[in-house]
């Protein structure tokens, strides 16, 4: 009775914390640090497990149901889909002293591509973007954020970051210098079926009705 009873009550406590927990599927990594800031601050109790993954997988993750909110780098044109813009974020170059571009204004891909570039290896999205637009560029991966902060405080190699004032990668060492390119500049969406249940169409209105969208 008394390993039945322990049995019982665990179970008891996964499926409490499984009510608790939102699950959101995002293609950057920022804008799940802005909604957990926003759920948190409403709803301290409440679970926010991110995911970053492809825009691709957060399609299809949206679509099948196996996460609860997504963020996207697009507006889904569904009739089962609601979505509202989220949140803009525009990528940097984070320059240390001392490199030929540090005192620069602003920058263009062309102008970086062939580089070497230190990168955070969970960036989702953004990494699609780096590749694509510096196609000749050489990255230097590192998949540990606390590893990677470490470095771009004492590595001499380029690195990027963003205007989201969540992102900690910039350092006093550095200069951010904004990118120019349309590429660089992007809009988020929060998105939920339709059918979501009422806590996740609650936190849905919620960061819709009090999210201050960055410029």
């Amino acid at each position: 009775m008394r390993r039945g009873g322990l049995r019982l009550r665990d179970d008891f406590a996964s499926l409490a914390k499984r009510e608790r927990t939102v699950r959101v599927a995002s293609v950057a990594p920022a804008p799940t640090w802005r909604l957990s800031s926003l759920v948190l601050e409403q709803y301290p109790t409440t679970i926010v497990e991110p995911d970053i993954a492809s825009e691709r997988d957060v399609d299809a993750r949206l679509l099948n149901g196996t996460c609860d909110l997504a963020i996207t780098a697009h507006e889904p044109k569904l009739p089962t889909i609601s979505s509202t813009v989220f949140m803009h974020e525009s990528l940097y170059a984070n320059v240390p002293a001392g490199h030929v571009l540090h005192d620069r204004e602003s920058l263009t891909f062309a102008e970086l591509d062939g580089l070497t570039f230190l990168v955070y290896g969970g960036i989702g999205f953004w990494h699609d973007i780096h590749t694509h637009m510096l196609p000749f560029a050489q990255f230097v991966t590192q998949p540990d954020r606390t590893i990677f902060l470490q470095q771009v405080r004492t590595s001499n190699l380029l690195t990027f970051t963003t205007n989201a004032p969540e992102n900690t990668s910039r350092h006093e060492s550095r200069r951010a210098i904004p990118i120019t390119n349309p590429e660089a500049h992007v809009t988020f969406y929060l998105c939920m079926r339709t059918d979501a249940p009422e806590r996740v169409r609650t936190l849905f209105d919620l960061v819709r009705d009090s999210a201050e969208v960055l410029a």
